[in-house]
């Protein structure tokens, strides 16, 4: 595949030509991982798009922010740009300005054998749908990095087939990673949903025990009134409950759950009921690194390349 150079690109210097030849070699070799540590200014991006369009991989682009994002297509606007559901606004917008992609809600219709939406008909017109099918078509997807791991954990469809995934600002990536799997419920919505705190907040048998009483209890609250019907506070309110009996399941996990080790009860200050890994270098297989063979990851502000990789499980 011959190589397409941004219009704004003049030329690739020499130190872009020697990091896209080393970082070729190191996929070579066989290595799943490969560090470009370098700083601002150098063109990192510009040496990703050229190391992909070398491979003739399709690729996902992975950022912390939507400042980036925005940036990154400015520089290739060719890319698909794809954010997070409650970005989007419904199909109706002078109906329901106050909905967003997020509060859809979806379901079959046996009689037209199509998916169908309250806020959003036909579903092929939500402006999110719209911008996932572009990107799921699109040889390169620019994102954010909490909804990749969203995505590709529990949906599973934008991932598939990206041979390469770059990530921006890899010296964050821990931390994404952390954020994604904490379990954290403040001691008022606690109180709400009824559910008390480990009875023994320093013993981890006592959080073991704890994790598989919790994901019982929320599924029987989930059958409230409260959580039932389609009016907006109920849909939110449902929505937010399965958000959290699924992260509570992933402490029950048998592979990077509790049982595991590896993990910290935080909880105590506000007396809140609140979980973390230590690291996540024993999860990051789980939740990263199984969903693409190759991956590129970039920083400006690495200290250590091998202590990165040694905090993410490499």
């Amino acid at each position: 595949m011959p190589i397409q150079l941004p219009l704004w690109v003049e030329e690739v210097f020499p130190h872009q030509l020697t990091a896209i030849h080393e970082i070729l070699t190191t996929f070579e070799q066989g290595y799943q991982v490969a560090v470009l540590d370098a700083p601002t200014g150098s063109g990192k991006t510009l040496i990703a798009e050229l190391i992909r369009q070398s491979l003739n991989y399709r690729a996902i682009y992975l950022c912390s922010s939507i400042a980036l994002q925005e940036q990154f297509i400015r520089d290739f606007d060719y890319a698909a740009f794809l954010m997070g559901r409650s970005n989007y606004a419904t199909t109706d917008l002078a109906r329901f300005p106050e909905l967003n992609a997020g509060d859809c809600i979806k379901s079959y219709d046996d009689r037209s054998k199509k998916l169908h939406c309250r806020w959003c008909d036909p579903v092929t017109a939500c402006p999110y749908e719209r911008a996932k099918a572009h990107a799921i078509r699109s040889d390169l997807v620019c994102t954010n990095t909490a909804y990749f791991l969203h995505e590709a954990n529990y949906v599973g469809s934008l991932p598939l087939s990206r041979q390469l995934i770059i990530v921006d600002e890899a010296d964050l990536l821990e931390q994404s990673i952390l954020s994604f799997v904490e379990v954290q419920i403040p001691e008022r919505r606690a109180k709400d949903l009824g559910i008390e705190p480990p009875a023994k907040k320093t013993v981890e048998s006592a959080w073991v025990d704890w994790a598989i009483y919790a994901e019982a209890h929320l599924a029987e609250v989930r059958k409230d009134a409260r959580f039932q019907g389609t009016q907006i506070p109920a849909i939110r309110a449902r929505k937010s409950l399965d958000n959290l009996i699924r992260n509570v399941g992933r402490l029950n996990d048998p592979i990077s759950g509790l049982r595991q080790g590896g993990w910290v009860y935080t909880g105590y200050d506000r007396g809140d009921i609140a979980f973390k890994p230590v690291t996540v270098d024993h999860i990051a297989r789980e939740y990263l690194w199984k969903h693409s063979p190759r991956w590129l990851l970039m920083s400006a502000t690495t200290i250590s390349f091998q202590v990165l990789m040694q905090s993410l499980g490499l």
